[in-house]
């Protein structure tokens, strides 16, 4: 399961949200959002290739 655990170190810290000046702020949530859903998505299909 390393794998799993290389690819969540690749998730965006959330304290790098609130430093980020205001307009961009969105943009690193969205940013952040979206890094968390491929997230997911690669663990549910790793999960499920390993599982063969």
């Amino acid at each position: 399961m390393n794998v799993i655990a290389s690819i969540e170190q690749i998730n965006i810290n959330p304290q790098v949200l609130q430093t980020a000046s205001n307009p961009y702020t969105g943009l690193y949530k969205a940013i952040n959002e979206l890094n968390h859903s491929l997230i997911t998505n690669v663990r549910q299909l790793l999960t499920f290739v390993l599982a063969k």
